[in-house]
Parts: structure tokens; sequence; C-alpha cells
């Protein structure tokens, strides 16, 4: 017996009872609560942005820039023959990001907008009154994965010429 009256073999006993419930709470506390999740949130289908303001898009979603004066669309990337992130290449490659853009009321006309930008290969292009380049493609690709089309996320700006 100890000094609060409960004999000592039931006292370890229950302080062992609390060693494995704390541990259980520590080690099943982080699945309830979603830590360690890889999964992010699902990315937003209309982002608002500002003249100049760089946006993200993923594929099927549409920004709305300029209090809704011009709107664009990612639809997808058709070719992606940027160079991996872990192999030294000779050209870095390019990436076809289409896009749809519209103005006003007016219809939406789809673009191409190129990763690695040249006089054949369009960075931005010039709709009505405004014109929209491709700041950025993510992820990069690496050499031994395939990257999935809903991945990729856009990054782009929208400019009044």
């Amino acid at each position: 017996m100890n000094r609060s009256g409960v004999p000592d073999r039931r006292r370890a006993r229950y302080r062992r009872a609390g060693v494995i419930g704390c541990s259980l709470l520590l080690i099943g506390l982080p699945a309830l609560t979603g830590c360690g999740e890889t999964k992010g949130e699902e990315p937003p289908l209309s982002v608002t942005a500002a003249l100049g303001q760089q946006f993200t898009l993923a594929p099927g979603a549409t920004g709305h820039i300029d209090d809704d004066r011009i709107r664009v669309t990612f639809h997808e990337v058709r070719d992606d023959s940027r160079c991996p992130t872990d192999v030294q290449c000779v050209w870095a490659g390019d990436a076809i990001v289409v896009v749809s853009a519209a103005t006003g009321g007016g219809d939406a006309a789809r673009y191409e907008l190129h990763s690695n930008g040249g006089p054949d290969r369009p960075r931005t292009v010039r709709v009505a009154d405004y014109e929209i380049e491709l700041i950025d493609l993510t992820p990069r690709p690496i050499s031994t994965g395939q990257i999935a089309k809903d991945d990729y996320r856009a990054s782009l700006v929208v400019d009044r010429l």
C-alpha cells in the first residue's frame, strides 16, 4: 500500500494504462486530423484577379480579370517537352498551354501559349485591349514520372495595352 491507500500493483497497472492510452491518442490524433496527408484541397474553378496581378489556374478553371471584363480559361497542356529537373539538357524544351479568352459578353477564342517563348512560340497573346502572358507552368517534369493532366497549374498575368 502507498500513502493514497491504493495497492502498489494496482497503481502500476493504472500508470501503464495511462501510458498506453496517451500513446494511442498521440498515434491516432494525426489520423483523425488528417495530418501528414499529401492530398491538397481541390483547386478553385474560378479565380478573381486585378490587372497586372499574377494568378494561377488549374485545368478547367477560369480567371476573371478587370472586374470580369476579360475571362481566361486554362484548358490543357497540349504538349510538354520541357527538360526534366533531374536531367541536364542542351535545350530547355517547351510546353504548350491551351487557354481561351473572352472580353465583355463575347465568345471565347482559343490560344496557345508557350513556356519557352520565341518568334514562333508566343508566350503572350493579345485579346482586344488586353495582353495575356504565361508566367509559369508547374509542376516541372522529372525523368522518372509522368505529370497527370489535372496536376498542371498555369500562372498568368493579364495587362491592359
